[in-house]
């Protein structure tokens, strides 16, 4: 499962990349990332419950801050 969603993601990025640009296909990806965790996290769909002392909606807002200051001009 894993070669195919790896393979998966290379061809996408290699796609993705030459028409949007890097900094935002990664953006892209690490949002994505971030937005799945934590509907694993919400769902419990790995039957473990991870917290790290906010509340979901408090980390993404925490995360998007922490995004717009580190690439604020």
């Amino acid at each position: 499962m894993g070669v195919v969603l790896g393979t998966y993601f290379v061809v996408v990025m290699v796609l993705v990349i030459p028409r949007i640009g890097i900094a935002p296909a990664l953006v892209g990806v690490i949002i994505g990332q971030i937005l799945i965790g934590t509907n694993i996290d919400h769902f419990g769909l790995m039957r473990c419950v991870l917290s790290c002392g906010f509340e979901k909606g408090g980390r993404i807002v925490v995360l998007f801050i922490s995004l717009f200051l580190i690439n604020h001009k």
